[in-house]
């Protein structure tokens, strides 16, 4: 049993960015719409990681059950606090006050709902994933617990991977942006920086 988890990968095009990688070595591009283009083969997870060793987490259930959005935990941010971080963002997606306070006691089920009903802002699609790290960062900041169980997952890789079909923050069946994961890594690393 080797400690490193590592990801082999069958590229099938000549299409570059498939090829590359960010700085977590997850693939900057997964083809929702061609999911062949980057397939994997292999990959191994250790039972135990050491300190230069990089595993991977690839949901956020159970033990990482904090690493979600959906986790209940309190969230200050832009002058309001939140019972989660879900709330906060789908808060984020409104034009005004009066609306963005109306999620502030919503758990992450009724604030995704009520999330969908909004009128979105105009510039949502732009800044989306700014407010999702605003979030993060808050969420984990603020929660000195998470802060410590963010920062014990160490190098591991964080997948979002889900069964509700999102693959622009999450990863379905291997094919997806994993967009909050990578964001959780931006944050971990952030937060380790300042220890």
């Amino acid at each position: 049993d080797s400690p490193r988890g590592y990801w082999l990968a069958s590229v099938l095009s000549e299409d570059p960015r498939v090829c590359t990688v960010d700085s977590h070595g997850l693939p900057d591009y997964w083809s929702a719409s061609q999911p062949f283009l980057f397939k994997p083969i292999c990959f191994h997870i250790s039972k135990s990681y050491g300190k230069n060793t990089m595993g991977m987490i690839k949901s956020f259930r159970g033990k990482y059950s904090f690493l979600s959005n959906f986790y209940t935990a309190p969230v200050a941010w832009e002058g309001i606090t939140y019972c989660n971080s879900e709330a906060a963002f789908q808060s984020a997606k409104c034009v005004n006050q009066a609306d963005r306070d109306a999620f502030a006691g919503l758990s992450a089920s009724e604030a995704k709902r009520l999330g969908r009903q909004v009128k979105l802002r105009d510039d949502w699609e732009l800044v989306k994933e700014d407010v999702m790290y605003e979030i993060c960062l808050s969420k984990f900041s603020q929660n000195t617990k998470l802060k410590e169980k963010l920062l014990l997952t160490g190098n591991d890789l964080l997948v979002e991977g889900n069964t509700c079909g999102d693959q622009f923050w999450g990863v379905v069946n291997g094919v997806g942006q994993n967009k909050l994961g990578k964001i959780l890594m931006q944050v971990r690393d952030v937060l380790h920086n300042e220890e």
